[in-house]
């Protein structure tokens, strides 16, 4: 049976892409990520708000307001979901563009900035004999 090598195909195409060099974006976020982001990160919510693009000094410190000693993981998702929205309006510009493969043709497709998406139902296992036949 052949071994199904389009994963491996498609990540060294993505690996080609330029890479990003620059700060996270809040825009990348949907309210649940953002939330596992706080839930994650060791750190006072002032830090976390400095990883931001465009949010360190002062201007990271308005934004975390009053929760800027506040350990992060102590927020709650609404808590976490109001300063995702500070975050947005305070990015000065357009959200980011996403990014996208290389591939002019792929099994990949854009569902909105934030999600990927793939079109055809691919193999539970990539690696196992089971690929070519047990779809999701």
């Amino acid at each position: 049976m052949p071994l199904n090598l389009n994963w491996a195909s498609m990540a060294i195409d993505y690996a080609r892409g330029e890479i990003y060099r620059g700060k996270t974006s809040p825009w990348w976020y949907t309210s649940k990520n953002f939330f596992e982001l706080f839930q994650a990160f060791r750190g006072s919510v002032r830090d976390l708000i400095t990883q931001f693009d465009g949010c360190t000094g002062s201007k990271a410190g308005k934004i975390a307001g009053e929760y800027t000693k506040t350990p992060a993981a102590a927020l709650s998702f609404t808590e976490t979901e109001a300063l995702l929205a500070q975050l947005r309006g305070a990015v000065t510009g357009n959200p980011p563009a996403p990014l996208r493969s290389g591939r002019s043709k792929g099994n990949m497709r854009l569902k909105s900035p934030l999600f990927w998406k793939p079109t055809p139902r691919l193999p539970i296992c990539p690696i196992s004999r089971c690929c070519s036949t047990n779809l999701r």
